[in-house]
């Protein structure tokens, strides 16, 4: 799969699911930390499955020449 994901989207959901994670140790028992598995996987792996499903990515294109010559 190809990377879809950009820097702070990653970073912003790294942070989220460890956090919703860590609900488990330290706050109200609940399964909200299975909600946390989601976008912590994503963010390590740097792919969204539904970006890629849908055909969207977050990343910037910052140079259009770079584009049309890879």
């Amino acid at each position: 799969m190809k990377n879809n994901l950009h820097p702070v989207e990653r970073a912003v959901r790294i942070v989220l699911g460890a956090f919703l994670i860590s609900l488990v140790f330290w706050g109200p028992e609940s399964i909200w930390f299975l909600v946390g598995i989601f976008p912590l996987v994503t963010g390590l792996f740097n792919v969204c499955p539904v970006y890629s499903w849908i055909g969207f990515s977050s990343q910037k294109i910052e140079n259009k020449q770079k584009r049309i010559t890879e």
